[in-house]
């Protein structure tokens, strides 16, 4: 019975050694192989929106989300789109929304992965009940440029956005990606 007893524990301590070494290899970002060449934009970013250096968002916090996202055809194609973001004040418990409103967008655009770029021209945009299409020029993903909420080095998002019912008008959104640490999300 001892004997049983220390085998089986020789056998744990052997199965931990192993899971403990193979778990604690780092891969290093530039070793990942994307399986569609528009998979390293992909992201949770932190953006505002600006018209003329004014923020174009509406609510009490100049932060929304925007989310951008491969397609499953393993392609350059990149899909931007924007999310509101619901903030609860802790003094009165309430929560307010910071919104796109009109400006909300998800539309599909083509990536230059060597550039880091991505772009659409008049582009659908398939909000819920949005009728107008989405240009995007200058877009950019800057690895390691940004800076999140706690000084955490991230990647940075940048793209002029015209859309077609607000004709001679671009709006700059811009901002950092999410890091997932619960310190960098924005607070009220």
């Amino acid at each position: 019975m001892l004997k049983k007893f220390k085998s089986m524990i020789t056998m744990a301590l052997l199965l931990t050694a192993a899971v403990a070494i193979t778990s604690c290899e780092k891969v290093e970002s530039d070793d990942i192989t994307y399986v569609a060449p528009s998979g390293k934009f992909a992201g949770e970013w932190f953006v505002t929106l600006k018209d003329g250096g004014v923020n174009a968002l509406t609510g009490v916090k100049p932060y929304a989300k925007l989310i951008t996202f491969n397609d499953v055809n393993k392609g350059d194609s990149l899909w931007v789109q924007t999310i509101n973001l619901s903030y609860v004040n802790p003094a009165d418990k309430a929560t307010y929304t910071t919104s796109f409103a009109s400006k909300a967008l998800k539309v599909k655009s083509l990536t230059q992965p060597t550039a880091m770029n991505f772009s659409v021209e008049a582009g659908k945009n398939i909000v819920n009940g949005a009728t107008n299409k989405i240009t995007i020029v200058n877009a950019k993903v800057l690895p390691g440029q940004g800076k999140a909420f706690t000084g955490t080095v991230v990647d940075s998002i940048y793209m002029e956005v015209q859309y077609s019912d607000v004709p001679g008008k671009t709006f700059i959104l811009s901002g950092h990606q999410r890091s997932g640490f619960p310190a960098d999300e924005p607070k009220y």
